[in-house]
């Protein structure tokens, strides 16, 4: 018999204060990144801002749930919607088509599941040792093979996030946007802190590591 969730919960909430260590990593060493914090149901729009920041677009947490959902777990389809709001094409693609699509130098946002509880992901940069970037709002980041993720994702289909924005975020002003002239849409961009670290960031074609 399964245990239920509110049973869970204290159990979540300490891997989600474990994670914010890895989170903190992530965000040193991937210029894109976007981690959730502590809060579970987060992991939606987090995942969505670091896959628009990696594939051209500029977002973060907050931003992303002042624009497109403020509150609520966010469904898939919240994802795709603040993708398609940075100017970032996104379609459903099979699951077994992951290898193609990240050979191609695409990224992919799947369910993953925590104690049983789903779980955004986000997936990237396939490397010469055959192994992909996951990027995990909780967790922080961590390299795997293919195969193991397949094992891990609980749907057979990911939502493919192409890396060309058809119109580059940083020609906009996010304040004028027609779908952004709500009074809740006025969130500004922090300003990145410049590091000494190295960067480990996407760009088309290259990966720095």
């Amino acid at each position: 018999m399964k245990k239920p969730l509110a049973g869970m919960l204290p159990i979540l909430v300490a891997i989600g204060m474990t994670g914010c260590t890895g989170q903190m990593s992530a965000s040193k060493t991937l210029s894109w990144y976007v981690g959730q914090g502590s809060k579970l149901d987060d992991c939606g729009p987090a995942t969505a801002a670091m896959a628009a920041n990696w594939a051209g677009g500029k977002s973060n947490l907050r931003y992303a749930k002042a624009v497109t959902r403020d509150s609520g777990w966010w469904h898939t389809n919240d994802i795709a919607t603040h993708l398609t709001q940075q100017g970032i094409t996104t379609e459903q693609v099979k699951l077994r088509n992951l290898r193609a699509l990240l050979t191609q130098g695409h990224g992919a946002i799947m369910r993953v599941t925590i104690l049983g509880v789903p779980h955004y992901i986000f997936a990237s940069d396939l490397n010469e040792q055959d192994r992909l970037l996951v990027a995990d709002p909780l967790k922080g980041k961590i390299r795997m093979s293919i195969e193991r993720l397949e094992r891990m994702t609980i749907d057979d289909t990911v939502l493919a996030v192409r890396n060309t924005p058809e119109h580059p975020i940083e020609q906009f002003d996010i304040n004028n946007l027609p779908w952004a002239r709500s009074s809740r849409a006025t969130v500004k961009m922090p300003v990145p802190v410049r590091t000494s670290m190295r960067i480990e960031r996407h760009q088309t074609g290259h990966h720095l590591y």
